[in-house]
């Protein structure tokens, strides 16, 4: 029965985008070091597995363009064609190529119309390299595998060969092209019975004897690009080959010690599984957590014995395990955000004229992948401001005592339960003063006012603002900021600027690990309990009356140990009655936008883990309720949206908000 190949469609793409990007990386390591020989060797094997996996699902635009840029890697690997800024950006067309074809097969469209052209060039390209004398470097490494004459051959392949887009068959047949092939004889040994076959795994080995008269180089070449998922082992005929029973112990011991590698266990299996059943299984462990708190707080009230009480402490234990457990499931590192960096910073230092080099660190920080697909964009602004704005010219830098080649790192951490992004370079700085002028000038600053470095560091996110002199391709026109701010605030993340003139710039990003899970802290308004993220919450303190005052530009401020904020009323802002006394309630001193504001509250419930449940439109009438969970006793607790809170109090300021009962729910709810 033949197997239905486009089930398989939705997990190629998947997978044909990191082959895109690991043969995007290997160029862009080939430029820096134009004799890496692994580096081209990384781009051969991603071409070739994607001509491989493209032709079996019958995306055939990709198999076509793959198989000529296969050609032209395959004369490199034998070093007949020369590396040249010439050949590295069609390398880099020929990238930009694959992931366009590859999104328009997704979509079910015709290729580009610069397929074609770039095929010709591709092929044009090989041919004038063909013609010129070949240099071919003989280094003192050639390879792990040494012998001449005759040999004893072994080859064993892993058991994801095939979903690797990898066929053993070609490779044996250009075995008998370079090699005079004795004997090989199939070992089916490992293949199972007939209902515990699985037709995507390899269970095959071969062994035999050839005679190599050139020695073991050509045979090399052949698998070396397949040498993760195909192991080869050459002995001299004098030695014993080994026996079929024992045939993977004793390739392993070969390998080991003609390649010098210590292979203990294989690479972890991996199982690819639909975004939506683990959304679903986090939702349901949510439930049971939820569930878990309100027998909790059932049992205390019925004053239940030790053994039932210390029975139900040790479930809660288990649950955030499992939480966490099933969190961790849809974590993915970094890395497959900022491998696009490398090649934006190149491209971006052509354009501006500059010399740019790219520090990325901590890739391997994992996040939630609902968080790393919503950063892509952000980080792009980010980046493209601090090359367009930040980094000056080599000349300026010249001028400046610094290096011609200006420096961006990208370092990513984990920190008290949340990752850390920073974007740092060694520019300019920012010009406060200049920040300043144009904040008056568009009335977010008063005339008189006081404003410290923070809040006009911050003052690069507001809306339409820009400090460039003019508007560029890159950057000038005061959006790009903006909506990398909002799409942070998004994620529930936060923006933090640290700047010293001359010295250079740092935007410090944090997010949490999760969104599906908020380490927040939670406080009353009313009757009512509100959880605002813990990552904004800076400290909490009781008022004095003479803490409170009005100033005419600004509104009603409080002043929190000698710094004053704005004050924000949240009994207003979520449709309570005023309070009759100020001084009774607390200050819950947060940080939006790089703002400091401090909010009236009524109580705290203090730092609580909640399940973030979705809301509703018809439900989350205010832009200030982010969405709910459910507590222990089976109340409803509403999360704020601390930039929609800042939003309705200064609409409330320019419109004075009618009060509602009490009796009535905030918000409408």
């Amino acid at each position: 029965m033949p197997i239905d190949v486009s089930q398989f469609r939705g997990m190629f793409f998947e997978e044909a985008r990191d082959y895109v990007a690991a043969f995007e990386q290997a160029v862009l390591q080939l430029e820096k070091d134009p004799s890496d020989k692994a580096s081209v060797q990384e781009m051969f094997r991603a071409a070739h597995s994607l001509k491989g996996c493209s032709s079996t699902l019958g995306v055939n635009d990709v198999a076509a363009f793959t198989h000529v840029l296969e050609n032209l890697l395959d004369h490199m690997r034998e070093r007949s064609v020369a590396v040249s800024a010439e050949l590295i950006e069609l390398l880099l067309a020929s990238s930009d190529m694959l992931g366009d074809l590859l999104q328009r097969a997704r979509e079910g469209q015709e290729p580009p119309p610069g397929m074609e052209p770039l095929v010709h060039k591709l092929a044009a390209h090989v041919r004038v390299q063909d013609d010129a004398p070949a240099e071919v470097s003989h280094g003192e490494d050639q390879g792990t595998l040494r012998g001449d004459g005759r040999m004893a051959l072994e080859i064993r392949c892993e058991p994801n060969l095939l979903t690797e887009g990898l066929d053993p068959l070609p490779l044996l047949r250009e075995l008998y092209e370079v090699a005079e092939v004795e004997s090989l004889e199939a070992d089916v040994s490992r293949v199972p019975d007939l209902d515990a076959l699985e037709p995507e795994r390899c269970y095959l080995a071969w062994s035999g004897v050839v005679d190599l008269e050139d020695g073991p180089e050509a045979v090399r070449e052949i698998f070396e690009f397949v040498e993760d998922t195909c192991h080869v082992t050459l002995a001299p005929i004098e030695a014993k080959a080994p026996a079929a029973s024992s045939a993977d112990e004793t390739a392993e011991a070969l390998i080991q010690k003609s390649a010098g590698l210590d292979r203990t266990a294989g690479e972890k299996a991996t199982l690819r599984v639909a975004t939506e059943r683990i959304d679903e299984m986090i939702n349901l462990v949510g439930e049971l957590v939820i569930a878990q708190a309100s027998l909790a707080q059932t049992a205390g009230g019925l004053e239940a014995d030790e053994a039932i009480a210390e029975s139900i402490e040790r479930m809660g234990r288990r649950l955030r395990e499992l939480q966490q457990c099933a969190l961790s499931v849809r974590t993915i590192p970094l890395s497959t955000v900022f491998f696009r960096f490398p090649r934006l910073v190149r491209d971006l230092a052509a354009e501006l004229g500059k010399q740019v080099q790219l520090e990325v660190v901590g890739g391997e920080t994992e996040l939630d992948k609902g968080v790393i697909e919503g950063l892509a964009g952000p980080l792009t602004h980010l980046v493209r401001n601090a090359m367009d704005h930040g980094l000056e010219t080599p000349e300026a830098r010249e001028a400046a005592g610094k290096p011609a080649t200006g420096s961006i790192q990208l370092a990513a951490r984990q920190e008290h339960g949340s990752v850390v992004i920073e974007l740092s370079d060694d520019g300019r700085g920012l010009d406060t003063q200049r920040i300043l002028e144009k904040a008056r000038a568009a009335g977010l600053v008063g005339p008189n006012e006081t404003v410290g470095s923070d809040r006009l560091h911050a003052m690069i996110f507001e809306p339409g603002f820009s400090t460039a002199a003019s508007v560029s391709d890159v950057s000038g026109r005061g959006v790009g900021m903006d909506a990398a701010r909002s799409a942070i605030e998004d994620l529930s993340g936060t923006l933090h600027v640290r700047s010293e003139p001359g010295r250079g710039t740092t935007v410090c990003v944090t997010l949490p690990l999760t969104l599906a899970i908020l380490d927040g802290f939670a406080l009353m308004v009313g009757r009512q309990t509100y959880v605002v993220p813990l990552l904004s919450v800076l400290e909490v303190v009781k008022p004095a009356r003479e803490d409170f005052s009005t100033v005419l530009d600004r509104g009603e401020l409080v002043s929190v140990r000698g710094d004053v904020m704005r004050l924000v009323r949240m009994r207003d802002v979520l449709g309570h009655p005023p309070a009759l006394d100020d001084a009774e309630g607390l200050i819950v001193v947060v940080e939006v936008q790089g703002e400091r504001f401090g909010l009236l509250v009524d109580d705290l419930e203090g730092q609580t883990n909640v399940v973030i449940k979705g809301l509703d439109e018809s439900v989350k009438t205010s832009p200030a309720i982010l969405g709910g969970s459910i507590q222990g006793d089976g109340s409803i607790a509403f999360i704020l949206d601390l930039a929609g809170v800042v939003r309705v109090h200064l609409a409330l300021r320019r419109t004075p908000a009618l009060a509602t009962p009490e009796s009535e729910s905030p918000s409408g709810i």
